[in-house]
């Protein structure tokens, strides 16, 4: 294979009108256009992630590097024959009627093989992929083909709630310790809730798109979808992500609500495409990608902490999350982007109910009274060594005090206080 510098390569991520069934779930697209990511031509790129540095990746994985975790990636499928993602790939399962490849490791979209690179991209010779989790273990489950018929997809091959709930909980069954769910909904039936509970009550901690502002449910293209919950993110304890740009913003390309926990990378994403490499999102920031990021830091957390609930891995990035040190959580970016070492150096204390965070998510994502105390999280206050130097000075000056009072009633009781000077 060739090699390509990440200049000039870009994927739209802005997707084509799709006919979808009601209330059906939609990714992102992963098609590729002029400017590179050709699938018929597939290069390696050597030139690192400005998503992954975003999020510190390098300094994350002195700590965490998600070994013995698995994350299932409920989507499109996998492309198991990926360079980046052939010792990655757990057999998994798809739910498409008549698949030939019951184990999931077909993806013929590539927007899962996308996902799963993002998570857990192994790094080989001539390319500067590699995913924020690189030794966790990808459980693929197929969902869907495409997002919109044609010659050989159907309507039954397109996104339907009922598939992804039944992933869901097959991949809890499994064991899976995170579960990817890189798609949304404007609405929830009985089996996609039943499922995330389901789910939870596993120890499997499920982390879901937030939603684009554009996407499959749009009958056109330049249709943007209103603000509210999306689904399964807005489920509780689901954990739900919006995408930032390359310089930290949230624009208005992704979905805001009360369902949106926390901000991941969606801009600028280098990943496997099919054969290769391709640097997606180029122009539009991704909720898909950005929860890759956010699934990747849950699978660095769940090694590191690997007695922690979900909901309390959930907090660890909540509570250590850019916008969560002065509590300014908005319905657009939540507690702000994650910072997956910080999260990782997190100690924990007593339960703390003055916790803002904690009190905030409670409404959110359901998580239980956690507190979560770190050097790294909160703003020092530079009035606080003052105070307690003032504290310890008046504790001393009593003491000193006392100990006068003490002696003076002890001189004046002794032989020499009765006969004056010796």
């Amino acid at each position: 294979m060739g090699q390509r510098t990440a200049a000039g390569l870009a994927l739209g991520l802005l997707l084509t009108p799709a006919l979808l069934l009601p209330a059906a779930a939609a990714p992102s697209a992963v098609a590729a256009t002029s400017g590179g990511c050709d699938p018929a031509a597939p290069v390696l790129i050597d030139v690192p992630s400005a998503a992954l540095a975003q999020v510190d990746g390098a300094a994350a994985n002195t700590r965490a590097t998600g070994k013995g975790v698995v994350v299932a990636v409920v989507d499109s499928g996998v492309d198991q024959g990926n360079p980046h993602l052939r010792d990655a790939v757990l057999p998994g399962r798809s739910f498409i009627e008549g698949d030939k490849d019951p184990r999931g490791w077909t993806d013929g979209y590539g927007h899962g093989t996308a996902i799963a690179g993002v998570v857990a991209g192994r790094q080989v010779p001539n390319s500067a992929l590699v995913g924020l989790a690189p030794e966790a273990k990808i459980l693929p489950v197929r969902v869907f083909v495409a997002t919109q018929p044609g010659p050989q997809v159907t309507a039954e091959d397109l996104p339907r709630l009922d598939r992804i709930a039944a992933g869901i909980r097959w991949a809890a069954q499994q064991g899976a310790d995170v579960i990817n769910v890189s798609i949304s909904a404007p609405k929830a039936d009985a089996g996609l809730t039943s499922a995330v509970a389901y789910a939870r009550q596993r120890g499997s901690l499920v982390v879901a798109s937030g939603g684009n502002r554009v996407d499959q449910g749009a009958t056109t293209t330049t249709e943007r979808l209103p603000d509210g919950p999306r689904y399964p993110a807005a489920l509780p304890g689901v954990l739900g992500v919006t995408a930032a740009d390359g310089r930290g913003e949230i624009g208005t390309d992704s979905v805001h609500g009360r369902h949106i926990d926390v901000v991941g990378p969606g801009s600028s994403v280098l990943a496997p495409f099919f054969g290769g490499d391709c640097v997606l999102a180029a122009d539009v920031p991704s909720t898909s990608f950005a929860t890759g990021f956010v699934s990747a830091a849950a699978a660095l957390l769940s090694e590191r902490f690997p007695d922690e609930s979900p909901d309390e891995l959930a907090q660890r990035l909540t509570e250590t999350a850019t916008l969560a040190v002065t509590g300014a959580r908005t319905d657009a970016a939540g507690w702000g982007l994650i910072r997956p070492t910080a999260a990782l150096a997190l100690v924990r204390s007593e339960p703390q109910p003055t916790a803002a965070p904690a009190a905030e998510l409670v409404s959110v994502t359901e998580v239980q009274g956690v507190s979560l105390v770190t050097a790294e999280v909160g703003a020092a206050d530079p009035r606080q060594d003052a105070r307690d130097a003032a504290v310890l000075w008046l504790l001393a000056g009593a003491a000193g005090v006392g100990l006068f009072l003490v002696l003076g009633l002890l001189v004046r009781g002794s032989p020499l206080s009765r006969t004056g000077r010796p």
